[in-house]
């Protein structure tokens, strides 16, 4: 693993080459880099040359970029690429050719990885009191509660408890 790290991280295309990649953040380059270097190690081939990588990677980052994946999410959403191979194998499936398709598919959907992330992020900011509307027992998550007023019959906004 150590030698595939180094192969890796040693590939001329991570450093800003004046090929047609320059236009694309250095992080994006060498998170994109490396899961097509993964891709073509795991099949037992040789990494791209320099001028390949670089076309490579600014068409992988176009269409990545296109569906807002963050640069940071490439390699999870190469190893969930994987999974589900392996899984379409296991099952008896023919495989296509594996192209950026496979990382987008990961991300988009109801199982994707963007849907996965949001659905956390919900939950996380639901533990704090001033955005847990689906707890409040004054509105019942509606974000508006009734006014006891009877003069002034209606609803005003609901903090959930915080005030």
């Amino acid at each position: 693993m150590e030698h595939l790290t180094q192969n890796r991280n040693a590939h001329p295309a991570r450093q800003l080459s004046p090929g047609t990649t320059n236009a694309i953040p250095r992080e994006k380059q060498i998170a994109c880099g490396d899961i097509i270097d993964r891709w073509r190690l795991n099949l037992g081939w040789n990494v791209y040359d320099d001028v390949t990588q670089d076309l490579a990677i600014q068409s992988w980052v176009h269409a990545l970029d296109r569906e807002g994946v963050p640069p940071h999410l490439y390699g999870e959403l190469y190893d969930r690429a994987i999974a589900t191979r392996a899984a379409i194998l296991a099952d008896g499936g023919k495989l296509q050719n594996f192209g950026v398709e496979f990382l987008i598919a990961e991300w988009i959907g109801e199982s994707g990885l963007r849907r996965s992330r949001f659905k956390a992020d919900v939950a996380e900011r639901r533990m704090l009191p001033n955005v847990s509307a689906s707890a409040c027992d004054d509105c019942g998550g509606t974000g508006f509660k009734p006014v006891s007023d009877e003069r002034y019959p209606g609803v005003t906004r609901c903090f959930h408890g915080v005030n």
